[in-house]
């Protein structure tokens, strides 16, 4: 990740956006885009496919806390935000990050805007919501070859 692009976008924001948690991504090719909105995401999946890249870097930061996810070898990306709430008690937020290899989902509840891991968990393919999944389509061609 190029962090004097990220230095240069970050000094431009505004207060506001300063005190949001940023989603960091590269793409194969060489392409950066941060983004706060976690709408974005599916615009970024409608990217990916129309111009036939995947992810080769994900970071998320909120002010000078960065996390670097590990996504070697991922043969899809899994994003989306999350609430989780006990009677009595105030309800936390997430963002949940999960990497795709051999038909599972390793996801992470990253809890927000502290950026620490509060929950891990592994679900199959088939309990993931299919619209927060990018997949690395060369991952998915080579699979099928070895298969």
């Amino acid at each position: 990740m190029d962090q004097n692009k990220w230095a240069d976008f970050y000094k431009k924001l505004s207060r506001t956006e300063k005190k949001k948690v940023w989603v960091k991504l590269r793409f194969t090719d060489g392409q950066q885009v941060y983004f706060h909105n976690h709408k974005e995401w599916l615009n970024i999946k409608d990217f990916c496919q129309k111009k036939s890249v995947f992810i080769s870097h994900l970071e998320l930061q909120f002010k000078s806390n960065l996390v670097k996810i590990d996504i070697d070898g991922a043969e899809g990306l899994y994003f989306v935000p999350s609430v989780m709430g006990q009677i009595g008690k105030s309800s936390k937020n997430y963002l949940t990050v999960g990497v795709l290899k051999n038909d599972l989902v390793n996801k992470d509840m990253w809890l927000v805007p502290e950026l620490v891991v509060e929950k891990s968990m592994t679900d199959p393919l088939s309990r993931c919501f299919e619209e927060a999944i990018i997949y690395n389509e060369k991952a998915q061609e080579n699979r099928e070859e070895q298969v």
